[in-house]
């Protein structure tokens, strides 16, 4: 029975070993200098898994080159633990077609505990106006102990 337990307790602390909790420690400047154009947004989760490990923080727009729309969004993970998600930003012109670019291709991000990052694009022509960021937690990262 006894050796039964401790065999019960060394199992659990080898799959533990996956949960390691890393966290991520920032300094930033007390009085910011720069003034973000925030962008009241739309949200709409539907995985309710990635709901409880990411959350968008503010949505900033601004203008690049000239006549080219740029956006950039802060993503904070939730989880003490890394989180790995994939997400792409599609753009859209001002009668709501979708505009063609490779920024529409999904790229991958990983947090570690509680970190912030920012994900930006630029338009790809001065006609996308509008934009939908796309989230998805990563399948690749996805296991029975997240």
């Amino acid at each position: 029975m006894i050796k039964a337990l401790l065999m019960m307790i060394a199992a659990g602390a080898v799959l533990c070993g996956g949960c390691t909790r890393i966290s991520v420690a920032t300094v930033e400047s007390a009085q910011p200098v720069g003034t973000p154009n925030l962008v009241p947004d739309k949200r709409v989760m539907l995985d309710l898994t990635l709901r409880r490990k990411i959350h968008v923080v503010q949505v900033n727009e601004g203008v690049v080159s000239g006549d080219l729309k740029q956006v950039q969004v802060v993503l904070a993970s939730n989880m003490t633990k890394p989180v790995s998600i994939n997400y792409a930003i599609e753009w859209f012109d001002e009668n709501g077609m979708q505009v063609n670019s490779s920024s529409t291709a999904w790229k991958s991000l990983r947090f570690l505990g509680m970190e912030k990052k920012t994900v930006s694009a630029i338009a790809p022509r001065p006609n996308a106006v509008d934009f939908v960021l796309k989230l998805q937690e990563s399948l690749a990262r996805r296991s029975i102990f997240n």
